[in-house]
């Protein structure tokens, strides 16, 4: 009986071995199920993250457009121009740029310079999403030093401070900035947007040097503007002339003309002259 009992308890003990373990089939079951889990998940997770730079890039716009109207609200309703002089580094500011010619004995200070003490922050400047090190213009990270490193574009035709259809007029840098009353539809002109160069327009084009080589990109220009830079699922984010903040599309703000078609509903948009 006791020999029974002990091949009856070996039995028994084999069993519980044998059902510890798994099968090379299932094992091959499970493998399959995590990988067929990660391929849609994955994806998932890139999308929310994405979200989220979007979000943090919108909160950085959402700033730059409250720096541009209390600046408007310091400076008689007038937005700044692309550049204006001044010494080198003033109170409470960043270094300018001391090589411009238009800027005899002083520096030139671009436009998020002149936002730059409402702000008080570099960091802002650079967008989440940003690609650094890609060569497509965002070499590097922007830490007050060179504006052609900025995330964001500053619309060329209010930048300038002229409402003429072309707005690329001989660039007068002592002249104001253009007032907030002379744009018609400030709900629907973007002051700034997400791009690759610190002056951005609505065309359809990529400029020399490789700053942006995004895959929409047509042809060569030199019109020392870029593209709205759409790196957030395919959209970019946009502050307007009246504060708000949206997310837009390229498809919506761009366009295949090379100058100024006033006809052209995209450029209604951005020029306040198309506007009248």
């Amino acid at each position: 009986m006791q020999k029974v009992n002990g091949v009856v308890d070996r039995e028994r003990k084999g069993n519980n071995v044998r059902s510890q373990g798994f099968t090379l089939i299932e094992l091959l079951v499970v493998i399959s199920i995590i990988a067929v889990l990660a391929s849609i998940l994955f994806p998932v997770f890139a999308r929310a993250r994405e979200n989220a730079r979007r979000t943090s890039c919108m909160s950085n716009v959402k700033q730059m457009a409250l720096a541009f109207m209390q600046y408007t609200q310091d400076y008689d309703e007038r937005l700044p121009t692309y550049q204006r002089c001044a010494t080198q580094q003033p109170a409470g500011g960043i270094r300018g740029w001391n090589n411009s010619v238009a800027c005899p004995g002083q520096a030139a200070h671009p436009w998020n310079n002149q936002i730059q003490p409402y702000i008080k922050s570099t960091q802002i400047f650079n967008c989440p999403s940003a690609s650094y090190g890609t060569g497509d213009g965002e070499s590097q990270e922007y830490t007050g030093t060179a504006s052609e490193y900025l995330s964001y574009g500053y619309n060329r035709y209010v930048a300038f401070g002229y409402l003429v259809a072309s707005g690329n007029p001989a660039v007068d840098i002592t002249k104001p900035g253009l007032s907030l009353a002379s744009i018609p539809q400030p709900t629907v002109t973007p002051l700034v947007v997400d791009s690759s160069y610190y002056l951005s327009n609505p065309n359809h084009q990529c400029l020399p040097k490789n700053r942006s080589t995004y895959s929409w990109c047509t042809e060569a220009v030199t019109d020392g503007s870029d593209p709205p830079a759409p790196r957030h699922l395919e959209t970019f984010n946009i502050a307007f002339a009246d504060g708000h903040v949206k997310t837009g599309r390229l498809n919506d703000w761009v366009s295949n003309n090379r100058g100024t078609v006033c006809s052209d509903p995209v450029y209604q948009k951005w020029n306040p002259y198309c506007q009248e």
